[in-house]
């Protein structure tokens, strides 16, 4: 099929540039000064029909789409890039990523189009797929976190967010160990430590909820590995303890009010008092607590 002509009057470098993209199997076309298409190639043809010769964008694009890929092509931006959905032959729309990419030394926009339907597809997938798991994940009255191997927090369930304090649409991404209280910081770091060599670790904490509500905590980190073995985050739950539950020694001190020597309690993104630094587990599953003197 031959390509369209933008005017009877085409100029030799746009002419030029119509004979390049009709070369190419990737749908193309050139654009005149205020966003319209010009002349096309047959990739670019086929997008719609054929038949019809170069159409125009409100022919071609999903109605959601025209008005804002218009605004994009009329603001004369060069080497940008929008994705939207072109209407196929048989009505069906199909997302493709528009990119304009500007030729020397005339300034000639030339627009193609890539397919990406099958990706933006894959995204909608694995989105629905997180929003599933997220909301299983809230159901949980307890705190479960997800950490990577930075010791960033990647997720927070809603039970998470109000015990630290962290906005549910925060986008998370935070450093995980200043969430906590500072004089439990020390045993968090252990107990990350010993999770990215693959061992479970747990440590004791108490926060103050929302409503003033005194909450302690039994914090698990658990290394998660994929199917070779090999770690690739680690996930952290902190399950609520009964009052009745008073572990002995340092850490039942903690518990039952934990004052630094200052005479004042620790405080972190709503954890108000936490067990003193070196109260962590040493055996994994057990659910019992381990103190032991450091620096001593």
């Amino acid at each position: 099929m031959t390509p369209s002509s933008s005017t009877p009057a085409a100029t030799a470098p746009a002419s030029a540039l119509a004979d390049a993209i009709a070369l190419i199997g990737l749908p193309a076309c050139l654009l005149r000064d205020d966003g319209t298409i010009g002349s096309a190639n047959a990739a670019w043809c086929a997008l719609r029909d054929p038949q019809a010769g170069t159409v125009q964008w409100p022919q071609l694009l999903h109605g959601h789409d025209c008005a804002r890929v218009q605004a994009w092509l009329a603001a004369g931006d060069a080497d940008t890039r929008i994705e939207c959905r072109i209407v196929g032959t048989d009505g069906t729309p199909r997302w493709h990523l528009l990119a304009v990419h500007c030729c020397p030394p005339h300034g000639t926009r030339v627009c193609t189009a890539t397919d990406i339907h099958a990706l933006r597809q894959r995204e909608e997938r694995l989105r629905s797929r997180h929003a599933i798991q997220a909301d299983m994940l809230n159901v949980s009255i307890d705190c479960i976190e997800l950490i990577d191997l930075d010791g960033n927090l990647q997720h927070l369930n809603r039970a998470g967010c109000l015990a630290l304090g962290v906005p549910e649409d925060s986008g998370f991404g935070m450093p995980w160990l200043p969430l906590l209280a500072e004089d439990v910081r020390e045993a968090g770091e252990q107990a990350l430590a010993r999770a990215r060599a693959g061992a479970s670790a747990r440590f004791a904490g108490r926060s103050v909820m929302p409503d003033g509500q005194v909450q302690l905590w039994d914090n698990l980190l658990t290394p998660l590995q994929d199917a070779s073995g090999e770690i690739r985050g680690i996930s952290a739950s902190r399950a609520r303890s009964p009052p009745s539950a008073r572990p002995s020694g340092r850490c039942a001190r903690a518990r039952n009010g934990f004052r630094s020597p200052h005479g004042s309690a620790g405080s972190a993104s709503g954890i108000t008092t936490s067990p003193p630094t070196g109260c962590i587990a040493t055996r994994p599953g057990t659910g019992s607590w381990d103190a032991t003197r450091r620096g001593r």
